[in-house]
């Protein structure tokens, strides 16, 4: 088949192999099914267009083999390059699709990388921002601990400093009763000291005045005869 193209042959005329299918130049009215056993079947009123298609393809497949024959060596270079060509340019063309697609591969694998790397650092910086969160609620709660510790203790100590001002106040309120108690003692016992000593005199003096009557002696303030010899009643010395 390397010679097709190099010269036409007689009665037919050869064209360029094609990489698409080739089509028929009259579409037989076929009707194609399944057997029971899974194989083909054709409807027997176009087994006659079948045949007669066969037989222009077996005719056409000679003139071609005829061709190869008697082509020359030039003819089949000149067709060796040009299938080397098109191979080339399939092969390129293959290679640029490999190519597109390693690098449509590689850009989305990069993406995907990408996106990865992006999760990752939302990840990591969600964690951070959680921990970050934590310690701060920790340590807020550490401190509001020690506030309670330290108003705790305060009210302790203000609990007791009130405690002792209030049992100070109350022995000076008791010592202050305890002191006027023993003034007003006192000053009880001094005015009955004074109630007494002026009693004792108002007694004296009654007596004073009663006893020189009673002997027949000149009243007080009279100076008789031996009064200045007289002595005192035992109240009086008292």
């Amino acid at each position: 088949m390397t010679a097709l193209n190099s010269q036409p042959a007689i009665g037919l005329t050869l064209r360029r192999p094609s990489l698409a299918r080739r089509q028929p130049r009259r579409t037989a009215n076929v009707r194609v099914g399944a057997a029971p056993s899974g194989s083909t079947t054709w409807d027997l009123d176009n087994l006659q267009v079948v045949k007669n298609a066969a037989e222009r393809v077996r005719q056409t497949h000679e003139a071609w083999q005829d061709k190869i024959v008697s082509a020359e060596g030039g003819a089949q270079v000149k067709t060796q390059r040009e299938f080397d060509l098109l191979r080339a340019e399939r092969e390129r063309r293959d290679a640029a699709q490999r190519s597109k697609i390693d690098e449509r591969t590689a850009k989305a694998a990069e993406e995907q990388r990408l996106r990865a790397e992006a999760q990752e650092s939302a990840r990591q910086a969600a964690l951070a921002t959680e921990a970050a969160r934590l310690a701060e609620e920790a340590e807020r709660r550490q401190v509001e601990a020690e506030l309670r510790r330290t108003a705790e203790e305060e009210r302790k100590e203000s609990e007791e400093a009130v405690n002792l001002i209030l049992a100070l106040e109350e022995q000076e309120r008791l010592e202050r009763i305890e002191r006027l108690e023993l003034e007003a003692a006192i000053a009880a016992a001094a005015l009955a000291d004074e109630a007494d000593e002026r009693r004792r005199r108002r007694e004296a003096e009654a007596a004073a005045e009663v006893l020189p009557q009673s002997r027949g002696l000149p009243k007080k303030g009279i100076r008789g005869e031996g009064a200045g010899k007289l002595r005192p009643w035992p109240k009086q010395r008292e």
